[in-house]
């Protein structure tokens, strides 16, 4: 049954009290659940479990651990995991990934380890996910352990979920040269795989391989994301190419149909800015059908800070009033202007009357 569609079914077996709805149900349903982000309905079937079942195989529980987990009540799946009689290695696979989702990837690999101590064998989704978990905190050495396991057993680093993980934990963890090398076994790389070796091109400040892959990707029909311009112009921004980044920004809508969001607004704010074409950045701020962020407003006082500009300095900072946490950037920004600075004052005081401090 698609789980998406099992919620209907699910709710009229409970309305049937002569009817008892069997595991497979139970799962299905709390898939949809997670699928849909139904949490009412996922804790009721929660509570019915706890009141009504006790026999249940540990998959129920593992699937119920993983809708808190992703829908943002990873607290709940802990204690699910810590109160269970019984466990195998899929509750400890969804137990990582949840650390893995909130980004606690010292968390993760610390059950991870534990995992091995009380005896579980890992499978394959235990190590890719793990693999996620070494990524996250630049865990090379485990990382490396986890990749031989994998190639011991026999997996291929041709396949996409393995080959992925791999490239971004090269990636991340600056091993490029590796990481290229794990790209080039994936027969029909997807569009995370292209992410993943472009953000670590990035993160080296290789700029001129972040364009070479950007144009490959375009030559092989692989449809570039969100994901890929904000990368693409950051890398725009590192090697100071205004012109260049311009023209990826236009592609974005144009060529591609996806939305500009924030990231894509700051970089190109953060462009204009350092090129010296501050009024143009403001009027990018001021079009924009987005509410800028803390980010933003930072990307065009950098600006007016490179370029010594106290004008728009005010301007930027007369837009962003009620933003508190702009205000010390701003005034050290602008140290040096007695009447810039006597202005921020003011407008400090003004701001912190009307937030009452």
């Amino acid at each position: 049954m698609i789980p998406s569609k099992a919620i209907p079914g699910f709710i009229k077996t409970l309305q049937n009290a002569s009817s008892i709805p069997d595991e497979g149900s139970l799962v299905n349903t709390i898939k949809a659940c997670c699928i849909t982000k139904n949490l009412e309905l996922g804790s009721k079937i929660h509570a019915y479990i706890i009141m009504e079942r006790t026999d249940l195989n540990p998959s129920v529980y593992n699937t119920l651990m993983d809708m808190y987990g992703k829908c943002g009540l990873f607290s709940k799946a802990l204690e699910m995991f810590n109160n269970l009689p019984t466990r195998d290695t899929i509750t400890w696979t969804v137990l990582i990934g949840g650390y893995v989702k909130h980004e606690l990837g010292k968390e993760a690999l610390h059950c991870y380890e534990q995992m091995l101590v009380e005896g579980f064998a890992p499978d394959v989704a235990t190590l890719v996910i793990t693999l996620k978990a070494c990524s996250l905190i630049g865990a090379l050495i485990r990382g490396l352990e986890i990749h031989e396991e994998l190639s011991r057993r026999g997996f291929s680093e041709g396949n996409l979920s393995i080959g992925n993980a791999l490239i971004n934990l090269y990636a991340k963890c600056g091993s490029l040269t590796k990481a290229q090398e794990m790209f080039e076994k994936l027969i029909t790389p997807d569009i995370t795989s292209w992410n993943a070796l472009i953000v670590g091109y990035v993160q080296a400040r290789e700029n001129a391989m972040v364009f070479f892959l950007f144009d490959r990707m375009r030559k092989v029909n692989q449809k570039a994301n969100a994901i890929t311009f904000i990368n693409v112009l950051r890398a725009c921004r590192q090697a100071h190419l205004m012109e260049k980044g311009i023209t990826y920004f236009q592609l974005i809508s144009r060529d591609y149909g996806i939305i500009p969001v924030l990231e894509h607004y700051t970089c190109l704010v953060s462009l204009l800015g350092c090129a010296g074409y501050l009024d143009r950045a403001l009027t990018v701020v001021e079009k924009m059908p987005l509410y800028p962020d803390n980010a933003l407003w930072r990307a065009l006082i950098d600006g007016c800070q490179r370029w010594g500009s106290v004008e728009l300095g005010r301007k930027t900072f007369e837009n962003a009033h009620g933003q508190q946490e702009m205000y010390p950037r701003i005034k050290n920004s602008f140290a040096n202007s007695n009447e810039f600075i006597s202005f921020v004052h003011r407008e400090a005081f003004s701001i912190k009357c009307s937030f009452g401090n």
